[in-house]
């Protein structure tokens, strides 16, 4: 009888470097296809890593900002997580972008109530610390009750990290964290308020400012500046400017 690979599930909000993340992870480029019964694209491939005796089906599920679906891509990635798969274990990755845990944090509670073995990858970390934002990510996981790694997965060596936390995520047991029951006749409104003051008071917790770092503007915002106030190069940038408006508006 042969042996069905182990499931990666990459879920994640769009834009959030999931493609990126499996494409530096696995060294190959994912397959493109439909999903049964759609026109929303299948991403998938087969990998089996040298360090681990394990073939996994890499799965990148469409882009979803919750599981409560709002479009055919969301449908997809809610039917594939939520249906039942007797015939492959599943592993979900998680994929945040580190600077924007508020908007991203409220699906990873709601992949965590599904009950399966998961990792959280904080993406983007050096976008994030850009803007003097950094977050521990050993806090993130201890409240989360999964592992969690920060990575930066367009770099070279993108994606070592989840590599190195899959023989953890791959033995570990489901830890669900403690969260306040749900009253009685509690409404969808009311539900969203609690999971929402949840994600921030979450957020909040894990979240550090870069030491030394001071908010202000941009280097290209500063580089800007001292060109438009130059007491030379300024009444020539003017006019250039004022010119073109003149030759867009009146030729």
């Amino acid at each position: 009888m042969t042996e069905h690979p182990t499931q990666l599930l990459f879920v994640g909000l769009p834009n959030v470097g999931k493609s990126s993340l499996i494409n530096n992870l696995t060294g190959s480029l994912l397959k493109v296809g439909n999903w049964t019964g759609t026109t929303v694209e299948k991403r998938s491939l087969v990998w089996k890593p040298e360090q681990l005796e394990v073939t996994f089906e890499v799965i990148d599920l469409p882009g979803s900002f919750s599981l409560e679906a709002t479009s055919p891509e969301e449908e997809v990635a809610r039917r594939v997580l939520l249906e039942e798969d007797q015939n492959h274990r599943r592993i979900l990755i998680n994929v945040l972008d580190a600077g924007q845990l508020e908007r991203d944090l409220y699906l990873t509670l709601e992949l965590l109530e599904l009950g399966q073995p998961m990792l959280v990858v904080l993406n983007l970390v050096d976008e994030a610390e850009k803007f003097g934002v950094e977050v521990d990510s050993e806090e993130l996981s201890a409240r989360l009750g999964v592992p969690v790694v920060s990575s930066v997965a367009v770099s070279d060596g993108g994606g070592r990290e989840v590599l190195e936390a899959l023989p953890q995520v791959l033995t570990s047991k489901v830890d669900q964290p403690s969260r306040p029951a749900p009253c009685q006749g509690e409404t969808a409104l009311a539900k969203l308020e609690t999971r929402l003051s949840e994600v921030m008071a979450l957020s909040q917790a894990v979240r550090r400012e870069v030491p030394g770092f001071q908010r202000g503007a941009s280097d290209w915002q500063r580089k800007l500046d001292s060109a438009l106030l130059h007491p030379l190069l300024g009444p020539i940038l003017f006019m250039v400017a004022m010119l073109l408006v003149f030759r867009f508006t009146f030729l």
